[in-house]
């Protein structure tokens, strides 16, 4: 399961969490586990040719499916995460599922046991490292203008954006190595979403 994206949010249910299932050219076997697992549900479909996508989106239409024009290998399951607007993320094969009541059970223990180590307990210390893999995952994955834009919001932001931006320096060129930009209709979605999480912000 990922980590919390976030704090002071009910447990109640399992919808705190969103299951993300990466699939390539694996059909009968995530259309026989896709119902099994609590929505909301997202299926990264990573470039099949078997008509994955479409089969789910006839036969599991609360399924969110995001098309890949190619194979991302397992980088896909970054979008999952960056598409989600749950607290919490979780990963299952296509060809797996949770456990009825695990997810929640999960989640419970999450928030129970949050104990953050104290040479990390700042909230400046936080911001600056999500700042950092922030303008790290946008190197790898998004245009050139977003990670731009991420560089200079962050030099704008004062000490803790310029202090990620001289952390994120030392692992530019393996992020640069890594490049991959994510397909057209991917980075909409993420434009769109991130949009809208902008305008929520107090």
């Amino acid at each position: 399961m990922g980590s919390g994206r976030g704090y002071g949010v009910p447990m109640d249910d399992e919808r705190s969490v969103t299951v993300v299932v990466v699939s390539r050219n694996r059909k009968s076997e995530v259309l026989q586990t896709l119902g099994r697992h609590p929505e909301p549900v997202i299926l990264i479909d990573n470039g099949s040719t078997d008509g994955t996508a479409d089969a789910v989106e006839q036969l599991h239409p609360t399924v969110r499916v995001v098309r890949l024009g190619r194979n991302h290998g397992a980088t896909a399951r970054d979008l999952g995460v960056a598409l989600a607007t749950t607290p919490y993320v979780a990963f299952a094969d296509d060809d797996s599922w949770w456990e009825p009541g695990a997810l929640d059970t999960a989640t419970r223990i999450l928030v129970v046991h949050h104990h953050p180590s104290p040479s990390r307990s700042r909230p400046q210390d936080r911001a600056a490292l999500n700042l950092r893999n922030r303008l790290l995952t946008a190197t790898m994955r998004r245009p050139w203008t977003v990670v731009l834009s991420q560089s200079w919001r962050m030099l704008r932001s004062g000490a803790v954006g310029l202090r990620a931006l001289l952390a994120a320096l030392p692992r530019l060129r393996k992020a640069l190595t890594a490049r991959r930009v994510v397909p057209a209709g991917v980075e909409h979605r993420l434009t769109r979403l991130e949009t809208w999480q902008a305008g929520r912000r107090p």
